[in-house]
């Protein structure tokens, strides 16, 4: 299945709670904090049996995950891949700190 959201058809108030919450539903515990006042994204999500691709596309945000505490799900990896951006992204996790590139391919537990 192949979905697609955008923030182009949702009112300007509404628009970054809607976007969060859309965050919630697809990646657990991850918000958005836009950098400028005019903030668009958009998002693309395929299922393919138990896997699940993402094509995730906005203004420059910083982008936090919650850690949420309780007993351990299903054991899945997350690949991310920055395919396009304005200067390095900086990724924080578990207490390290790296900057990433176009082209750089990270994968997390």
């Amino acid at each position: 299945m192949l979905e697609h959201f955008t923030t182009a058809r949702v009112d300007s108030d509404t628009k970054l709670g809607w976007w969060n919450t859309l965050l919630e539903e697809t990646y657990s515990g991850l918000r958005a904090s836009p950098i400028r006042s005019r903030f668009d994204a958009e998002i693309y999500r395929w299922t393919v049996g138990e896997t699940h691709l993402t094509r995730p596309r906005s203004s420059a945000a910083v982008v936090t995950r919650e850690h949420r505490l309780g007993p351990p799900s299903e054991q899945s990896l997350a690949f991310h891949l920055l395919h396009h951006g304005a200067g390095p992204l900086r990724l924080q996790q578990r207490g390290r700190d790296i900057s990433l590139e176009t082209g750089d391919l990270v994968i997390c537990a």
